[in-house]
C-alpha cells in the first residue's frame, strides 16, 4: 500500500515526507498490537490455569460439574473428611472457602483483563486503520489553513467505527448512518460536511482577500448564520483560525 502511494506521489516532497511518518506510526502500532495480543495470551493461560485447578478441587472433592459452592456444598462435602485427623474440621473448611474463593476472583479478575487487552486491541487497530484512510481520503481537503483541516479530521471522526474490516458511521444509538441505503464512507461524511453551509467557512473558496478568509456564501453573514455555525466559528477563532465572513 504505501509502496503504492509513494510511486503515485513520487513528485509531492510534502506528501512523501506525511506518508514516511504514518509508515513509521503504523509500524509503532504493529509493535504495540504484538505486545498487546502477547498480554491477552498470557492473560487467557492464567485464567484458564486457575479454573483447571477449580476444577481439580471439585473432583477432588467429588463435587458435582454445575454445582455451585456456596456454604451449604461445602459442608456437605466436609462431613464427609476423616474428623480423626489432627487439623480441625472447622480449619479444614475454612482454608477451603478461601482458596476457593482467591481462585474464583483470580479467574473474574483475568476475565476483566482478557476483556480490557481484546478493547485496547481493537481500538489500536481502529485508530490506525481510520488515521490511514483519513490521510488517503483527505489529501486534497483544501482545507483554508491546518487549524480548519484539524477540526474537520475531527468531524470526520465523529461516530467512526470499524464493522467486517470498513469503517462506518454510527449514531449516538447505535444506528449506522446510511446513503442511499448503505453505510456511509468516508468520502460520502467528507462531501456531506464540505456541501453543509455550517462547515463551509473551513474550506478554502474562489474569493480571498487580505489575510482572512472571505466567504463566497451570502447566506452566511454574521446576521444570518446558524447558532450552529456560529459555535464552530467561534471555536475556529479561538483555536487560531482566521476568518472574515
Amino acid at each position: 500500500m504505501f509502496k503504492t502511494l509513494k510511486s503515485l506521489l513520487s513528485d509531492n516532497k510534502e506528501a512523501l515526507a506525511e506518508i514516511a511518518k504514518i509508515e513509521n506510526s503504523v509500524g509503532s502500532v504493529a509493535e504495540e498490537i504484538t505486545i498487546l495480543e502477547g498480554k491477552l495470551s498470557e492473560a487467557i493461560s492464567k485464567r484458564d490455569k486457575y479454573k483447571n485447578f477449580v476444577k481439580q478441587v471439585k473432583d477432588k472433592f467429588k463435587i458435582e460439574e454445575g454445582k455451585e459452592l456456596n456454604e451449604d456444598t461445602l459442608n456437605s462435602v466436609l462431613s464427609n473428611i476423616d474428623k480423626s485427623k489432627n487439623q480441625k474440621l472447622s480449619e479444614v473448611e475454612e482454608i477451603l472457602k478461601l482458596d476457593i474463593s482467591k481462585l474464583e476472583k483470580e479467574v473474574e479478575k483475568k476475565e476483566l483483563e482478557i476483556e480490557s487487552l481484546k478493547n485496547q486491541t481493537q481500538q489500536t487497530v481502529l485508530e490506525t486503520k481510520l488515521d490511514l484512510e483519513l490521510y488517503k481520503t483527505t489529501s486534497g481537503i483544501e482545507a483554508v489553513n491546518k487549524k480548519a483541516n484539524d477540526i474537520i479530521i475531527g468531524e470526520l471522526k465523529n461516530g467512526a467505527t470499524i464493522e467486517d474490516g470498513k469503517i462506518v458511521f454510527k449514531e449516538s444509538d447505535g444506528t449506522t448512518l446510511r446513503k442511499n441505503g448503505i453505510p456511509m464512507s468516508l468520502s460520502d461524511k467528507l462531501e456531506e460536511i464540505r456541501s453543509s453551509e455550517d462547515y463551509s467557512f473551513l474550506f478554502k473558496s474562489s474569493v480571498n482577500s487580505g489575510s482572512g478568509y472571505q466567504s463566497t456564501n451570502s447566506t452566511n453573514t454574521n446576521s444570518n448564520m446558524s447558532e450552529f455555525t456560529r459555535r464552530k466559528l467561534e471555536q475556529a477563532r479561538a483555536e487560531g483560525l482566521d476568518i472574515v465572513l
